[in-house]
């Protein structure tokens, strides 16, 4: 059968605010509540910075020391440069150009001049 409790008393106490008293003392208001959130959120979102910060720092400086020791020449090619002749990178090809022209490098040598 069911179970009929009496909530007088504990109205009672509600309505003279000892209730209240004792329950801000098991619970947190709300704007207690709210300021906690606040600050895990600001914690928590610079611990998140601080940690990239620090992981790019290490990258960076890892990547800044670096010193390559040795090379593997695949193939040559000669270039003959005059006085006045420059050489340039131009999408994957070498070029040297000059008051004479303009002359290609490709992996087989160079070509006619242009």
């Amino acid at each position: 059968m069911a179970e009929v409790r009496d909530f007088t008393s504990y109205a009672g106490k509600l309505n003279r605010g000892d209730s209240s008293q004792r329950l801000s003392d098991v619970e947190p208001s709300y704007k207690e509540k709210i300021r906690n959130h606040k600050l895990a959120v600001v914690f928590r979102t610079s611990a998140i910075i601080l940690g990239s910060l620090l992981f790019i720092a290490v990258v960076y400086i890892g990547w800044r020391d670096k010193e390559y020791s040795e090379a593997v020449i695949t193939q040559e090619t000669a270039i003959t440069n005059g006085t006045d002749s420059y050489v340039l990178g131009l999408n994957g090809h070498v070029v040297q150009y000059s008051k004479d022209g303009v002359k290609p490098f490709f992996s087989w040598g160079p070509t006619a001049m242009f």
